[in-house]
């Protein structure tokens, strides 16, 4: 699964990134449209169904956190995109909320 590559992002400063083009935040959009959400959205139906988190569902999570924090302030600027990262922060949210009680409860 690709992620964005936080080396291609400018490295300077948050405001340096708010200068995005508007094709390089529409491909970020897609990106988190056709990998994250729907990849969210099922391993937050494991997660709710009692399943724990696989060490490859772990990792997927940690990208997608890595990559909300390197589109957050290219998004930022762009309040059409704004509802779809909060989506995706609300299902890692949700997420992180089911695995901790899947880990404390009995296998």
């Amino acid at each position: 699964m690709a992620t964005i590559n936080a080396d291609s992002a400018p490295q300077s400063t948050p405001h340096v990134i708010k200068h995005f083009d508007k094709p390089v935040i529409i491909t970020v959009v897609k990106h988190f449209t056709d990998h994250h959400v729907s990849r969210l959205i099922q391993i937050k139906s494991a997660m709710a169904a009692g399943a724990r988190l696989s060490e490859h569902e772990i990792q997927f999570l940690e990208d997608v956190h890595t990559d909300t924090q390197i589109a957050r302030t290219a998004i930022s600027n762009n309040p059409e995109y704004q509802t779809l990262f909060a989506k995706v922060i609300q299902l890692y949210s949700e997420i992180a909320e089911l695995a901790i009680q899947n880990e404390s409860s009995p296998p």
